[in-house]
């Protein structure tokens, strides 16, 4: 899907440097007449079927929109401005949401109301377009959003974590900052599978369980309070990825190829 979506940002871009030129007339029938006996037009109708198609969907535009791609003070800014919606129809379509979950049995406390034995999860909220490698084999990601859900106390937000994957050890989890770690961050919540040697954060994934791993004692902050894990019975925490479904932005580029060739002709003729 990311190369159909290339192909089409590309179209916008070299639309312009199609050399056809269009004799105005006063009927749709005329136009025809005049393209087809044109020889760039005798061994392929495509470019004719994408005229039409294109002018057809601008005709069909707000009568306010259509008088400022026929001005000849605004039909540049005009194919400017439907280029530029072009490529944020691109950009966006690369910039797929993903949802992290781990979870394990654990006992500790969230802002000093204590925890024994019980389910927790941990739910981040990431873009794929964001995963960086920060070494060989290792990649992170950091979340717009994590959340902590403790059986009996609730759900709080975490001030700031990453996730990440260590494709060397099959290692994965979520890091964050901590005021009892040496570094930048510790791991929150982590487990090595064999599943994860090769995986790259950027798709659906498990659910996988293994050896879990964390930093018993360390304080990590919340909306509700410091976040302290002390120690997972069984030492067993689960993690699967979910990508999310996002809409092609196929109606915006449909708009923003209609409107170029509207502003293209208006501006020849």
């Amino acid at each position: 899907m990311k190369v159909a979506r290339l192909s089409l940002f590309g179209v916008m871009m070299l639309f312009p440097m199609i050399n056809v030129e269009i004799v105005k007339k006063n009927t749709r029938s005329q136009h025809k007449a005049n393209l087809l006996r044109r020889p760039e037009f005798s061994g392929f109708r495509g470019d004719f079927l994408f005229y039409y198609l294109t002018t057809g969907v601008a005709n069909n535009m707000s009568p306010k929109i259509r008088p400022m791609l026929s001005s000849p003070s605004t039909g540049l800014a005009s194919m400017a401005l439907v280029i530029v919606i072009g490529f944020c129809g691109y950009r966006t379509a690369q910039a797929t949401p993903i949802t992290y979950i781990i979870s394990a049995v654990g006992s500790g406390s969230l802002g000093g109301n204590s925890f024994s034995d019980v389910s927790f999860t941990i739910t981040a909220a990431a873009d794929t377009s964001q995963i960086f490698t920060n070494s060989p084999g290792i990649l992170q990601v950091p979340d717009l959003s994590a959340t902590i859900s403790i059986s009996g106390l609730g759900t709080a937000t975490f001030n700031g974590t990453t996730n990440f994957v260590n494709q060397n050890e099959g290692g994965i989890g979520i890091t964050g900052g901590s005021s009892s770690a040496r570094g930048p961050g510790a791991d929150i919540l982590a487990l090595e599978n064999d599943a994860f040697d090769t995986y790259d954060l950027s798709s659906s994934i498990g659910p996988f369980s293994g050896s879990a791993d964390y930093n018993p004692g360390f304080d990590f902050g919340t909306t509700a309070g410091n976040f302290v894990l002390n120690s997972v019975p069984g030492d067993t925490a689960t993690f699967q990825a979910t990508l999310q479904t996002v809409p092609e932005p196929a109606t915006i580029s449909l708009v923003g190829l209609g409107a170029l060739a509207l502003a293209i002709r208006r501006k020849r003729n």
